[in-house]
């Protein structure tokens, strides 16, 4: 199997985890359905040819707010916020591997490869700061934490 469809595969199940880990979101088994359909419309969208990691974005962006926001009724700045941390990750994550690409030579190694690594990477990242993300999230500056998180995959 292609590292880059196996990274296809894996990348919104890290995704939908950030999300979880950030949003401090206890997962119950009625939830299960939820994972599944993010997981599958994300992996569809992303190997349909004529998508674009954009759309690919929005519609995971859509499905988290129809669950969370509009069926189960949970704090909008939370979700929007948690999303957006997901959402900055992958963005981040395509800028890197892109990088990493151009300044080592490709037959050393697959671009798909690099990104599992690095998404990894990520979710080290998540499991040491989430509490501090949480509270950025949380406290009475977190406005200005999602404006700028806003701000950051906007101007992308």
């Amino acid at each position: 199997m292609n590292l880059d469809y196996l990274q296809g595969i894996i990348s919104p199940v890290f995704d939908l985890w950030i999300f979880y880990k950030v949003f401090k979101y206890k997962f119950a088994r009625k939830d299960i359905i939820f994972s599944l359909i993010f997981i599958a419309l994300s992996i569809i969208f992303s190997f349909y040819k004529n998508s674009t990691d954009f759309a690919v974005s929005m519609i995971q962006v859509i499905v988290i707010i129809v669950y969370f926001i509009v069926i189960k009724k949970q704090n909008v700045k939370i979700i929007f916020g948690a999303t957006l941390v997901f959402e900055l990750l992958d963005l981040v994550l395509g800028i890197s591997t892109t990088i990493i690409e151009l300044t080592i030579p490709v037959y050393y190694l697959d671009a798909g490869l690099v990104m599992l690594i690095e998404e990894i990477l990520f979710v080290i990242l998540i499991q040491i700061n989430h509490l501090r993300i949480q509270r950025l999230l949380t406290d009475s500056n977190s406005n200005i934490f999602i404006g700028l998180l806003l701000y950051t995959r906007g101007a992308s």
